[in-house]
């Protein structure tokens, strides 16, 4: 690689997010209302951490663009092959269906006692919650091949630089959040890879790829289909962080997942530019770092 091709590539890469403000004006809006929303419940007790949290997305984005500036290549993308509204309403089907296990295993009803509803809720979570059913779907019965729903290697290195940028933000302004060490204490590397890379990264990963593109078509809007998605995807997080905070109102606990919908379009984002999964769920799986945490 020559070394005069970074200074346009970083040029292209400015140029690049200019344009995308201006195309997905409405998605930005919505954006800035969530932002708002968290500044104003006082989320987060530092606006200088807030601050950092949100200059650690843009940089991800960046450095994303500016190395796909640098090392373009060809890869299938995510087509869709059959009718969008149809493909758009399986996916949010499937999506309400992820609350229900999810709502049992955090509420009262947690632990099931009797052996049947609790091997139904087994079934329930693995299909569902996991999105086993969602892929069965995708690969079965509208027969995509899974090069074709980002299934490949691309850009693999690229959680490598992800994962600097948020050590280095995160050590720098807010070093009482990291919790690397105190996870691998805890659940050790296979349990830190069973539960951040296999239990969430994966399937949640799939499913918002799969909503944010059909979205996306529907939309006739990249920035919506993106932003619609991920705050989904952030609303699934809903019955574990009120079971968290069981004091929180139903308002309260409505919003309290936004804190992650930064680092959620972040994820969503790398994933639409390198046109693979596997950057994105080393990423997620592997976020030790806590900085969107309150």
């Amino acid at each position: 690689m020559s070394l005069n091709r970074l200074p346009r590539a970083t040029l292209s890469t400015l140029r690049l997010h200019a344009q995308i403000v201006r195309r997905n004006w409405l998605a930005v809006l919505s954006v800035c209302a969530i932002l708002a929303t968290i500044l104003l419940r006082h989320a987060y007790h530092s606006s200088t951490q807030f601050a950092a949290y949100l200059f650690a997305v843009w940089l991800g984005a960046f450095v994303t663009d500016v190395i796909v500036s640098l090392f373009p290549s060809k890869a299938i993308g995510f087509p869709i092959r059959h009718s969008k509204l149809q493909e758009a309403l399986v996916v949010l089907a499937f999506t309400a269906l992820a609350f229900v296990p999810l709502i049992i295993r955090f509420s009262r009803l947690w632990p099931i006692p009797t052996l049947l509803p609790r091997l139904a809720f087994a079934a329930g979570l693995f299909l569902f919650s996991f999105f086993i059913a969602l892929a069965c779907v995708f690969f079965f019965v509208y027969r995509y091949k899974p090069s074709e729903l980002g299934f490949n290697f691309r850009f693999w290195y690229l959680a490598l630089f992800i994962h600097l940028i948020f050590g280095i933000v995160t050590l720098t302004v807010a070093h009482e959040k990291s919790h690397w060490q105190s996870w691998f204490h805890s659940e050790g590397i296979s349990g830190v890879l069973i539960t951040g890379v296999l239990q969430a990264a994966i399937p949640e990963e799939f499913m918002r790829t799969l909503l944010m593109t059909r979205l996306a078509a529907l939309f006739r809007n990249n920035g919506m289909g993106l932003f619609v998605a991920t705050f989904l995807w952030a609303c699934l997080h809903i019955p574990s962080f009120w079971s968290q905070s069981p004091q929180f109102t139903v308002w309260q606990a409505a919003i309290s997942p936004w804190d992650i919908i930064p680092i959620g379009l972040l994820w969503g984002y790398i994933t639409w530019r390198t046109k693979s999964l596997f950057p994105t769920v080393m990423v997620h799986g592997l976020n030790l770092w806590g900085l969107q945490n309150l």
